[in-house]
């Protein structure tokens, strides 16, 4: 089994090949990447001419093996003081590529600002300036509402990814329970665009406004092609959200 410092000695660039171990680590921290995680990746990685790389790094992320981090989050202070919040911003992209930030995202994201010496309030603004929302408080998995969300949000995941099994009627209720069932999709794209299910036309439109320019890909361009392939990433799902709720 390869280490990051094998993968770190063939290569061309020491800081995106951290920079990749440390979004690979977010990915997986709920046990897998998602399948919008992963294709994330392998865009930032191969605007990087790093995707040959990907895949063990992925491997090692899972494992998760201390001395890996630390070798990665060494290199990452090299970084210039100019580049730490675009940096941090990607953090964020990958973070919210799926739709969620689960607890083992948020701690991983709270050690990568500290990493990159931005305080919690720089943290919680940047994350109001991509999301519209704060960023949230730690979770306590030691209390029962964290397990009932938790539970909650992984069964909506297993809806949605099953394309909802439940038969509606008429009015969308569902015949199975008698109840609304919710539309994920709709749910997914005002979240990112920062906006819950109340949100009317106009804000759809004020949100994609905001949201766009802070995505920009020409914002990242000093942080390098990878970090523009992130950009991208994440401003073709802000435009698509966009489109799906405009023209619904």
């Amino acid at each position: 089994m390869s280490t990051f410092a094998d993968i770190l000695v063939r290569a061309e660039n020491p800081i995106a090949a951290a920079m990749m171990l440390l979004l690979s680590w977010i990915a997986t921290s709920d046990g897998d990447a998602s399948d919008e995680e992963v294709d994330a990746l392998r865009s930032i990685a191969s605007a990087g001419k790093s995707e040959s790389a990907l895949d063990p790094l992925i491997v090692l992320a899972r494992r998760g093996d201390i001395a890996d981090l630390q070798l990665a989050c060494e290199v990452l202070r090299e970084i210039r003081a100019e580049s730490r919040r675009l940096m941090l911003q990607m953090a964020l992209v990958v973070a919210l590529e799926d739709g969620y930030l689960t607890t083992g995202e948020g701690h991983i994201v709270r050690f990568a600002a500290d990493l990159l010496q931005h305080s919690p309030s720089d943290l919680d603004a940047l994350f109001q300036e991509m999301t519209g929302h704060p960023f949230p408080p730690p979770a306590d998995p030691s209390t029962v509402e964290w397990w009932e969300e938790r539970e909650g949000r992984w069964q909506g995941r297993s809806h949605e990814r099953a394309g909802g099994s439940s038969t509606t009627g008429a009015g969308g209720n569902s015949q199975a329970g008698g109840g609304s069932v919710p539309d994920l999709q709709r749910l997914r794209d005002l979240a990112a665009l920062g906006l819950d299910e109340t949100a009317n036309t106009d804000d759809v439109r004020a949100a994609y406004r905001r949201m766009a320019k802070v995505h920009h890909p020409d914002r990242f361009s000093s942080l390098g092609p990878e970090a523009v392939k992130a950009a991208h990433v994440s401003f073709r799902r802000i435009q698509q959200a966009y489109e799906r709720l405009t023209t619904t």
